[in-house]
């Protein structure tokens, strides 16, 4: 049997007192509470003029006096409990409402299907991914461990694969997306597959506004990169999204699937993403994506008019730069192997120290095109460096010791499948293998070492803007180590966890990663809420302290049952209050 807490918001408790009744020669016990509430229940206040109140009395029976002694005296234990997850859930969907994305959600996403609105299976898949990312199979029974079904008003029971499927075929149809591939030309050179996502495209763009205009953000520096992420997917998958490419995880034999962010520079929030096909070159990605890229940009920050944007060395090439000339300006880097003349300038030429680092300012043309150069170089990079090198040429001569010892019969010579290991290492340039009395001897070609020194603890940055200064160059582009936290987030087997990604339809995927990005973007902002409350805290501490929150619900028989929140801690307390759980706490129904 279900029972419903019931709540009354009461003005002024004006008297409580017990009294007793004599019915039939016995006393019965009463508690009388008398409180003023206001007649319009839409009035508000204290004083006069706020509108007409009434005194209103609620009796409840105590029962006779050795009733109630015997409740008193008797311990009563409740007969089961149980728990329900509560405060990161409310916390998230708190935020959620709070930054208008459940009421962007609710105006582009809609329709319903077996029974709940479509926009909630998206409000429900983003929380998911954050509290304990599942399979959409399993996510009506993740949702049935919390209180999401009460504050969502939603049946968990209804909510799986199936549903998913259908409530995400009426925002992206995957018939039609097929039908439309049919037609389009030059499909193949599309990285973005001809898919209509334009309702993901304008809740994100309608949201960053409301963020920005929201937390009063301004950004003068966003970031833009890319990341891929690896499938399970079969060679016959018919997606082109899934595509086999260069691994960013070392998955080189899975499918794979690309993502574009562009986020701001201090708090990390997406401002814009794409998906598209895993075997697209960065390059090739970024010049497809740059005009979209460059509007949205200029369009959320109208009131900046100096925005870079930060790249990595892998979006360069000359179209790419003719495509951003005179349209905005950015900062990216160079492979300082390309630049042994830099590379060789004496340290003690260099123009000064900043952060640690030592400095070199300098013109150059590049691609046709006229940059502000500045090459670093930095003791620890160059003691990291030195390190790598060092440990990827042991693991190296582990591995063809290895193979020497598998040989039953030990050779006299090195063997020319170890010659092959050699060539297609990327030591082969400063390692020799010689083979002397049935044993391997290695040698490293120090000559060719000391070259590789040179460029060790170095790093070239370029900025379009000839007059930016060195400081600002500097300081940038080593702020794009925030977007390379936001795919650490999203890869993240603790938070949002793209993979594996279990939707194997370009419809299904966009979807997917759409719900991924809304949730990067709900626990940047609780970071920023919290940085903002002079609480410094990452993503998995905000969670681990609001997931202890949960509520509990006391049964002692079929018709008594009490709900209670779990001991808060002095930081918890501060975190309810924040995120106004208080305002969740009062829709919770006891079942």
């Amino acid at each position: 049997m279900a029972l419903y807490l019931h709540y009354v918001m009461l003005k002024f408790i004006m008297s409580e007192k017990i009294y007793q009744k004599k019915i039939n020669g016995s006393v019965y016990y009463y508690l009388q509470k008398s409180y003023r509430t206001k007649v319009d229940l839409k009035d508000d206040g204290k004083t006069k003029g706020t509108g007409k109140s009434k005194v209103v009395s609620q009796t409840t029976y105590l029962g006779t006096a050795e009733s109630i002694k015997r409740r008193l005296l008797t311990i009563h234990e409740p007969l089961e409990v149980k728990n329900r997850h509560f405060g990161f859930v409310a916390a998230l969907l708190s935020t959620a409402e709070e930054i208008g994305l459940v009421a962007l959600l609710k105006e582009q996403i809609k329709g319903k299907r077996y029974g709940i609105d479509n926009w909630k299976y998206f409000i429900i898949a983003i929380i998911n991914r954050l509290q304990h990312a599942t399979s959409k199979e399993k996510i009506g029974e993740w949702a049935l461990s919390t209180v999401l079904p009460d504050l969502l008003d939603f049946d968990a029971k209804k909510f799986n694969s199936k549903s998913f499927w259908y409530a995400t075929n009426d925002v992206i149809s995957e018939k039609e997306l097929q039908e439309k591939r049919k037609t389009k030309e030059n499909l193949l050179e599309d990285v973005f597959t001809n898919i209509n996502d334009s309702t993901f495209k304008e809740i994100e763009k309608q949201l960053v506004k409301k963020i920005l205009q929201l937390y009063n953000i301004t950004p003068d520096v966003t970031l833009y990169d890319t990341t891929n992420f690896f499938t399970y997917f079969s060679k016959t998958n018919e997606s082109l999204f899934a595509q086999n490419g260069h691994s960013k995880d070392d998955k080189h034999s899975n499918r794979l699937i690309g993502l574009a962010l562009c986020v701001d520079r201090q708090y990390g929030i997406p401002l814009f993403h794409d998906i598209y096909r895993g075997n697209s070159h960065d390059s090739k990605t970024f010049y497809q994506i740059i005009t979209e890229l460059i509007l949205t940009i200029k369009g959320l920050l109208k009131l900046s008019n100096d925005v870079t944007l930060i790249i990595d060395k892998g979006n360069n090439s000359e179209k790419n730069f003719k495509q951003l000339k005179n349209k905005i300006e950015w900062i990216g880097s160079l492979s300082v192997y390309n630049y042994k003349e830099l590379a060789s300038i004496p340290l003690e030429e260099y123009h000064g120290t900043f952060k640690g680092a030592k400095y070199y300012e300098l013109k150059k043309e590049i691609y046709g095109m006229t940059f502000k150069l500045v090459l670093t170089y930095n003791d620890i990079l160059y003691r990291k460096n030195e390190y790598t090198f060092n440990n990827n040429i042991e693991k190296f001569k582990a591995q063809v010791k290895k193979k020497w010892l598998e040989y039953k019969k030990k050779p006299k010579n090195v063997t020319d499948g170890i010659m092959t290991m050699l060539k297609n290492s990327k030591h082969k340039d400063y390692l020799t293998i010689n083979c002397k009395k049935g044993d391997l001897c290695f040698k490293i070609d120090k000559s060719k070492t000391e070259e590789k020194k040179k460029y060790w603890g170095k790093h070239i940055i370029f900025s379009s803007n000839l007059d930016k200064t060195y400081d600002n160059i500097i300081e940038f582009y080593n702020s794009k180590d925030k977007i390379e936290k936001d795919f650490e987030l999203i890869k993240s087997p603790d938070l949002i966890r793209w993979v594996p990604i279990r939707h194997w339809t370009d419809s299904k995927i966009r979807a997917f990663a759409f719900c991924c990005v809304m949730s990067l973007t709900l626990i940047r902002i609780m970071e920023l809420k919290l940085e903002k409350e002079n609480l410094k805290m990452s993503p998995n501490v905000i969670k681990q302290e609001l997931q202890d929150l949960q509520q509990s619900i006391l049964i002692y028989d079929e018709k008594n049952a009490v709900s209670k929140i779990t001991a808060k801690s002095t930081v918890q307390n501060k975190l309810y209050e924040i995120f106004n759980l208080s305002l969740y706490e009062n829709n919770l129904t006891i079942h």
